[in-house]
């Protein structure tokens, strides 16, 4: 069974994903935190750590170098406002490196608050103690690996990656390797993979410590890599047989080992088996179908700041700049989700939202108000199923977004 993440790790993953409702209902520390009974437990969550970050916030008039105010700084601009490393880099006035190296401290540091604030002992967080002080520092290798999968992790965004072409990158990087060792490569695919919202670079070196793993159990035999979609996942079988019954090696296990630690950082499972063959690994992923969204904006800059925002996520924005042609857009495109402004040329937004509610195509339809304007209960009182005030963060927009799929 895999070992149980420790406090810090969990922290870092919750606060990577704080705006993706379905990996925080599903985070350890919604059991830690005591946060089961809520009522959506993605929002205390959220809540939970975005106050603790808040807690650390140091008393005004602070120099800019002081440690707890850059702390905090991190916590608030990297996580809770995500604002990208690059912007919160140069905020602060220092490298990339550096900044990762100051988000461990920071997350360390918001941890040990958590653990304070709600009576976490060792047992309860998996064994974690690093970083309390008094407690001995693990090995200096576990420490480069523990720092090198943070910087990694930190660095990731969500991209939309097509699965058919990494698969067929990682067989053709390992055939020289396969060649070497006689083993036959094969590749069988599905003649459809719907693509997954993670990284790929990760999922690369996923499969490729996978793939080498199995040619160095089966010289002269055969490592085949096959893929399916069940149940809205994405399932990556390697397998490794044997020429004869005789002819396997137990597989590496750092690299095995490797594999796991960079499954950790995909919302996804990697599970190994090693009876029936030498090697059978699966890699199960959530599938990102498109989600169409249709925007009706009359301001082209907000129309390009929202495409930035949904840039290289499952989300697929649809722009209507003209407002008489949304319901016959809408008809035509069926959006999952409608943003619709309510200041604009012709046709006044609120008019506009009773008719998608009174119109066939569009009266189940979502509809998220996002305007200047302070009247989030009109809206939601015309029908609308979220609000949003501008200017708008990409962190609010986003999780209006997801507030809407998740329902």
């Amino acid at each position: 069974m895999p070992t149980e993440r420790s406090l810090e790790q969990e922290l870092k993953e919750a606060l990577d994903r704080l705006y993706d409702p379905v990996y925080l209902r599903q985070s350890r520390l919604v059991r830690l935190l005591g946060l089961e009974d809520s009522g959506n437990v993605a929002e205390a969550l959220r809540a939970v750590i975005a106050r603790a970050v808040e807690d650390l916030r140091p008393q005004p008039g602070l120099p800019p170098t002081a440690k707890s105010l850059r702390t905090y700084e991190i916590l608030s601009s990297r996580y809770v406002q995500q604002f990208t490393q690059q912007d919160v880099a140069h905020q602060l006035g220092i490298s990339i490196r550096h900044l990762r190296r100051e988000q461990i401290v920071a997350v360390r540091t918001l941890a040990n608050l958590l653990r304070d604030r709600f009576d976490l002992n060792d047992d309860a967080n998996g064994g974690d103690s690093q970083g309390r002080e008094g407690d001995a520092a693990p090995p200096e290798g576990a420490v480069g690996l523990e720092q090198e999968l943070a910087w990694l992790g930190d660095s990731l965004s969500e991209h939309v990656t097509r699965v058919e072409a990494t698969l067929r990158e990682c067989l053709g990087l390992a055939q020289t390797l396969a060649n070497r060792y006689a083993v036959d490569l094969v590749l069988d695919l599905p003649n459809h993979l719907p693509p997954i919202a993670e990284d790929e670079t990760v999922l690369k070196q996923i499969i490729l410590n996978l793939v080498t793993a199995a040619i160095h159990c089966v010289p002269g035999g055969e490592v085949s890599l096959t893929s399916r979609c069940e149940d809205g996942e994405v399932i990556v079988r390697v397998r490794a047989a044997p020429a004869t019954s005789d002819a396997s090696q137990a597989p590496d296990k750092e690299t095995l080992e490797m594999a796991q630690h960079l499954a950790k950082l995909l919302r996804g499972r990697l599970t190994i088996y090693q009876a029936q063959f030498p090697l059978e690994a699966v890699v199960a992923l959530s599938s990102a179908e498109q989600i169409t969204i249709m925007a009706v904006e009359d301001n082209t800059d907000t129309l390009q700041l929202w495409e930035r925002y949904l840039q290289n996520t499952r989300f697929e924005l649809v722009s209507v700049t003209r407002p008489q042609e949304a319901i016959e857009t809408a008809r035509r495109i069926e959006p999952q989700i409608v943003i619709l402004d309510v200041m604009m040329p012709g046709v006044d937004g609120w008019t506009l939202l009773r008719q998608f509610r009174n119109h066939t195509v569009t009266c189940t339809v979502p509809i998220i108000v996002c305007t200047v304007l302070p009247q989030e209960e009109l809206a939601l009182s015309l029908g609308a199923s979220g609000f949003i005030r501008k200017p708008v963060t990409r962190q609010a927009f986003r999780a209006a977004l997801e507030r809407q799929i998740e329902a």
